[in-house]
């Protein structure tokens, strides 16, 4: 059987542009499968985000009790856990010299205080996967320890469990003073 010459120099671009057709539609199907697996690969790694509800300073004859009322929620897909809880206090000494404090959360420094709404945070916190979690941070220092030093920022440090720190920056705090008992 013989087929004409014509046919077959119209039938090879066709085959050609039916090859090029798929290609491009190959092309574009697989971006598009790479944007959904980066997608998913971003909402399994760790992203917790911090707000602060509430936060003064409770004043005693000796020392100075901090509590910030704040939720933290987790964006991810997978659970998280708050693992370490810190306040970090940044300040200027009289000598114009700069330093910083760290403070660790202690849920003990509670007794007695009467926080409203929640308990504080019970360290390790478990995080679900799109959950969120509230309590009061509460830490404690002495009056000596900040003495002739003025305090320019305050900065919570959360570090989850996979050693990934969020920090909050609390602006203004209501100070109380408190009879000691």
């Amino acid at each position: 059987m013989n087929v004409p010459e014509n046919t077959i120099s119209i039938i090879s671009p066709c085959i050609a542009l039916l090859a090029l057709v798929v290609s491009i539609c190959n092309f574009f199907l697989t971006q598009r499968r790479l944007r959904i697996l980066e997608n998913e690969a971003d909402e399994r790694n760790p992203n917790l985000i911090p707000y602060l509800i509430d936060g003064f300073a409770l004043a005693f004859k000796s020392h100075k009790i901090f509590a910030f009322y704040f939720s933290v929620s987790n964006r991810s897909s997978e659970s998280n856990s708050i693992s370490q809880l810190d306040l970090k206090i940044l300040y200027n000494q009289d000598d114009h010299n700069i330093g910083n404090l760290l403070f660790r959360h202690d849920k003990t420094f509670e007794q007695g205080l009467n926080l409203p709404s929640h308990a504080p945070f019970s360290i390790p916190v478990e995080i679900g996967a799109h959950q969120t979690v509230t309590g009061w941070g509460l830490f404690k220092y002495s009056e000596k320890i900040l003495e002739n030093k003025t305090i320019d920022n305050y900065k919570i440090l959360i570090r989850d469990s996979h050693d990934v720190e969020v920090q909050l920056n609390p602006i203004l705090i209501q100070e109380r003073v408190m009879d000691e008992k």
